[in-house]
């Protein structure tokens, strides 16, 4: 289970160094707003596949365990709610890890994201995961004999 708890730790770390690199390009060489926007759903996706490719390696034994699962989901809602909530704070007080440029003479949206993402990567991992899981214990059961014990 400590094994779990860390993988749900460096997962989210991993999300917002992704997510703060995309927004530092988009910032500083590409002078344009909407690319960690893309981010908010391809950060989720990729990284959650790319968890479930490893955690077969990682914890082969106990990825169908009732018990592990739900440690899992709670490590990351309890991770990406931390993280979540430690930016949201940040940015109501005007604090920014990657300063953010006005673009728009009237009504800026620059520096949503930093709002959207941790619902967004919450919800699209949760859900991709779940499904992930869903369809590989099926594929699994599928390959196991039939047994009347």
């Amino acid at each position: 289970m400590k094994k779990c708890v860390i993988a749900m730790f460096l997962l989210n770390v991993l999300a917002w160094i992704i997510f703060l690199m995309m927004d530092a390009i988009a910032e500083f060489l590409l002078n344009k707003s909407y690319f960690p926007d893309l981010g908010c759903f391809s950060i989720p996706c990729i990284l959650t596949v790319l968890y479930m490719i490893l955690e077969r390696k990682l914890f082969a034994t106990v990825r169908f365990n009732a018990k592990y699962n739900l440690c899992m989901a709670a490590s990351f809602i309890m991770f990406a709610s931390l993280f979540g909530a430690i930016v949201w704070l940040a940015v109501i007080n005007d604090i920014w890890l990657i300063p953010q440029y006005e673009r728009g003479p009237l009504f800026d949206l620059n520096g949503v994201e930093y709002l959207f993402f941790p619902i967004a990567f919450g919800i699209v991992s949760l859900i991709l995961g779940f499904v992930i899981k869903l369809i590989s214990y099926i594929l699994y059961r599928r390959k196991q004999p039939y047994s009347l014990w």
